[in-house]
């Protein structure tokens, strides 16, 4: 064990996680609380830093209570181990889902196993479970001890299952952070359970923050925060290339929609209850959809599908498939307000419109079923 390379290992992580966590701002609406789950992510980082380097300094030490120091410490990590890799899940899992009541539902079970292993680590400080101190004040791990290794992978594991399983729910600016951000926390775990005397996991998993966190600005640059759909700034970046073919014999096509009388539900409910029915829009559109779909929210209360198809038909399927899913979430979600949807769609036709063209006829026609349904 290299005393030196630990301390300024971990104090490279410490300085890295720090500069993020003062540069993290608060973002607004339901988003504070995947935000919550960040900054609980960099605190565990800096604090586990910290602890683990007090512990290597400890071990092997002689002076009064070093032992009983060394059990603490270590104790700790390895509770706070599992505590992170269950809180990435969390944070995971609501960034796909945006759901509270679906982590109140599935988490109590899901973190069942994290709770075991520290109520193991609690228990370590009256006898060896994951290691052990010698009289010497020198410590080991004992072979149970790869059973937390294997928790934390799991949960690991788990997250990145979500992520691919339900990558339609997520967008590729945060996709593609958590698929890569696992990988230096994989190496750097793997390295440390087979060479005991490294210190790489927390420096590993600030420089995953790094990545996680570069996902995020990209995400606050195109991602709206209340349905978590592309907004306008991405459409205007992109429209030229949004509106050109994806494979022969198809064409794109589009359908705008908007809330009806969203303004009586913000006038009767509050501007917040508001803000959640613009959520809910947003999950009946992915629930609603195609992968391959792109799926906007075009200014308050309006939103764009852009569609890839062969015929108008199609178009209307999904128009159909998106009615429908309004109507089962008006039958089961007990929300205070009913989600009534006005649609107009438009196939493009690229010799004879430009793309500001096409939008000004799209929000036409959905005006135009506005009308009718009155």
């Amino acid at each position: 064990m290299d005393l030196q390379a630990v301390i300024c290992t971990n104090a490279v992580a410490i300085a890295v996680v720090l500069m993020l966590w003062v540069t993290t701002r608060t973002r607004v609406h339901e988003e504070i609380i995947s935000e919550r789950l960040y900054r609980a992510m960099l605190l565990i980082t800096m604090l586990q830093c910290l602890v683990e380097t007090l512990s290597f300094v400890v071990d092997k030490q002689q002076f009064a209570g070093a032992r009983l120091l060394a059990l603490l410490l270590n104790s700790y990590l390895f509770g706070a181990n599992i505590f992170f890799a269950f809180i990435w899940t969390v944070y995971v899992d609501y960034r796909l889902f945006r759901s509270v009541r679906r982590l109140r539902k599935y988490y109590p079970f899901i973190g069942i196993p994290a709770l075991l292993i520290a109520f193991g680590a609690f228990l370590n400080l009256f006898f060896p479970v994951f290691f052990e101190i010698s009289p010497e004040n020198v410590y080991s791990r004992t072979g149970l001890a790869i059973l937390t290794f294997i928790t934390t992978y799991l949960y690991l594991m788990y997250s990145l299952w979500l992520v691919y399983h339900w990558r339609k729910n997520v967008d590729q600016y945060i996709a593609l952070p958590v698929a890569i951000c696992l990988v230096p926390v994989l190496i750097g775990s793997l390295i440390q359970l087979i060479w005991m005397g490294f210190s790489l996991i927390w420096v590993s998993v600030a420089i995953a923050m790094i990545a996680l966190s570069g996902g995020l600005q990209n995400e606050g640059a195109y991602i709206d925060p209340l349905s978590g759909l592309f907004n306008r700034q991405y459409l205007n970046r992109n429209i030229e290339q949004l509106l050109q073919r994806t494979e022969r014999g198809k064409y794109r096509a589009s359908i705008m929609l908007d809330i009806d009388q969203f303004k009586s539900i913000n006038d009767s409910c509050g501007h917040l209850v508001g803000d959640q029915a613009i959520a809910d829009v947003g999950q009946i559109l992915r629930a609603a959809t195609r992968k391959e779909d792109i799926l906007i929210r075009f200014a308050g209360d309006e939103f764009m599908v852009l569609l890839s198809v062969r015929d108008e038909r199609e178009v209307q399927l999904v128009a159909d498939r998106i009615t429908a899913r309004a109507r089962e979430f008006n039958e089961t979600s007990g929300r205070p307000y009913q989600l009534s949807l006005s649609m107009g769609y438009k196939i493009f036709e690229e010799e004879k419109e430009d793309a500001t063209t096409f939008i000004r006829k799209i929000d036409e026609a959905m005006y135009i079923d506005k009308r009718r349904q009155r």
